[in-house]
C-alpha cells in the first residue's frame, strides 16, 4: 500500500540535519511515555492539517512537518482501518492472550503491541507479530465533519478521519522521498 505520510517533529533549528523520522519510544515504566501503537515512527496518513494541529498543540507551535511516501508491503501491514481480516485477527490475539490470563483489560493497544513485538522475538515465535507497519483511526479528535447518508437517518460517516501510521522499523525502505514541507 502506498500512503502519503506527514511526520511532525520539534523545531530545534536543525532541519538540515534531519534525514529520517524520529523514533517515538514506548517506556513501560513511565505511563507518560506509553505510545498509541508502541515504539515506532509515527505519521499522519495524508493529513497535513492534523500534522499542523499536533505540532501547534504538543510542540508549542515550534515544529517541522516532513512529507514522504510510505510504501508498505501488504504482508508487513497491520491495517486496523481498512482491512477487516486484520481487525478480526487483532481481536483474536487479544482474546487468545486474555484467555491465557496474560493480557489484562487495563492494557492499552500500545502496551499489547509492545508485548506482541517482544513475544515475536522468542525462538520459534516470529510469526506471532510479523508486521512492520500499523494503521489505526483516532476517534478522540472531533473533526466535526459528519456526512449523513440519508435525510431521514441519523447514520453518518466521517469523510475526514484521523488515521495514524506507525512503522516499527525503518530498515525495510518503506519511507521514500522524506522531505521538509513546513517550518514553524
Amino acid at each position: 500500500m502506498k500512503i502519503i505520510g506527514h511526520h511532525t517533529c520539534k523545531n530545534l533549528g536543525n532541519k538540515d540535519e534531519i534525514e529520517k523520522p524520529f523514533l517515538s519510544e514506548h517506556v513501560e515504566t513511565d505511563s507518560s511515555k506509553h505510545k498509541f501503537l508502541g515504539t515506532g515512527y509515527y505519521f499522519w496518513d495524508n493529513n497535513l492539517s492534523m500534522a499542523h494541529s499536533w505540532g501547534a498543540k504538543r510542540l508549542n507551535k515550534k515544529y517541522y512537518i516532513f512529507e514522504c511516501l510510505l510504501d508498505i508491503p501488504s504482508g508487513k501491514f497491520l491495517d486496523l482501518v481498512g482491512n477487516r481480516i486484520d481487525m478480526l485477527w487483532f481481536q483474536e490475539m487479544i482474546k487468545l492472550f486474555m484467555d491465557a490470563e496474560i493480557f489484562k483489560d487495563s492494557w492499552s493497544i500500545g502496551r499489547f503491541l509492545e508485548f506482541l513485538k517482544l513475544k515475536s522475538k522468542d525462538v520459534g515465535k516470529s510469526d506471532i507479530f510479523p508486521y512492520e507497519a500499523i494503521r489505526v483511526l483516532d476517534y478522540t479528535i472531533d473533526t466535526k465533519k459528519k456526512s449523513i447518508f440519508a435525510e431521514d437517518s441519523e447514520a453518518y460517516t466521517n469523510l475526514n478521519p484521523v488515521m495514524i501510521v506507525c512503522l516499527t522499523t525503518l530498515d525495510s525502505g518503506m519511507v521514500q522521498e522524506f522531505r521538509l514541507i513546513r517550518e514553524k
